[in-house]
C-alpha cells in the first residue's frame, strides 16, 4: 500500500478508477465462498496453501516488474495503469483462495494454548517489520526515479512476502 496509492497518482489515474483499484480486495469473497469446496479434498492444507500463494503473489511480482520495465515494453501510462489494474484484481482473486485454508492450517499447526502467544508474536514482528520496511520504502521512495521506485517497493513487498509463505513449508501440520 505504501507505493500503489502513490503509483496510481502519478499514472493520473481518475478519483474512480483509484477506487476501482482500492476495492478490488473485493475479489476475494470468490475464493472465501469457493476454498472450503476445494480444501475438504486436502487432507493437509500447507501444500494447497503454497500452491494458491504462487499465483495470488506472483501477481504483486508482476506489478512491480511491469512498472520497473514498462518503457522496454512499450506501454504507456495508461497501459500501465490498466496492467496494474487488472493485475489488483488477480491479486486478490487468488487472495481470496488463501484466506480460509490459512485459518485451517494455523489451527492444525498450533495447538489452541499457544495461539494467543503465537498471534501476540506475530503481531510484534509484523508490527516492527512494517515500521522498518515503511522505513526502507519511504527512503526507495524519496531516492530513485518515480515509476522506478515504486516497482522496487513492490518488489520489497513480495520478496517479504513470498519469505513468509515459505516459512509455511517448514511447519509441521496434523490432519
Amino acid at each position: 500500500q505504501l507505493a500503489l496509492q502513490p503509483l496510481l497518482v502519478f499514472l493520473h489515474a481518475t478519483n474512480t478508477m483509484i477506487g476501482y483499484v482500492q476495492g478490488a480486495v473485493f475479489m476475494g469473497i470468490v475464493g472465501v465462498v469457493i476454498s472450503p469446496w476445494i480444501t475438504k479434498h486436502f487432507r493437509v492444507k500447507k501444500w494447497y496453501l503454497f500452491g494458491v500463494n504462487i499465483p495470488y503473489l506472483t501477481a504483486l511480482l508482476l506489478i512491480g516488474l511491469t512498472t520497473l520495465y514498462h518503457g522496454s515494453l512499450g506501454l504507456s501510462q495508461p497501459k500501465l495503469l490498466n496492467c496494474v489494474f487488472l493485475l489488483t484484481l488477480t491479486h486478490w482473486f487468488f487472495g481470496g483462495f488463501c484466506t480460509l485454508p490459512c485459518t485451517e492450517y494455523i489451527a492444525a499447526c498450533v495447538p489452541m494454548s499457544h495461539r494467543g502467544r503465537l498471534t501476540g508474536y506475530a503481531y510484534s514482528v509484523a508490527g516492527a517489520t512494517a515500521i522498518a520496511t515503511a522505513l526502507a520504502g519511504k527512503w526507495v521512495l524519496d531516492n530513485v526515479d518515480k515509476p522506478a521506485a515504486f516497482g522496487y517497493v513492490l518488489l520489497m513487498g513480495w520478496a517479504i512476502c513470498q519469505a513468509g509463505y515459505g516459512g509455511v513449508l517448514f511447519a509441521r501440520e496434523r490432519p
